[in-house]
């Protein structure tokens, strides 16, 4: 597996547990928001990708 997919395959792993975070109620819309934003971040993915959404 190439880095970029590496990078995709790890955001979206950590966007699932977040998700299921906000699911629960152990996390707002807000902070999930925020954690989106540093998350892509963190691994390199761009508000135009795909994969931001």
């Amino acid at each position: 597996m190439d880095d970029y997919n590496e990078r995709i395959t790890a955001y979206r792993l950590a966007m699932s547990i977040a998700d299921t975070m906000r699911k629960r109620g152990i996390i707002s819309n807000k902070d999930y928001e925020k954690i989106r934003t540093v998350i892509a971040e963190k691994y390199g993915i761009t508000l135009s990708s795909i994969f931001y959404l």
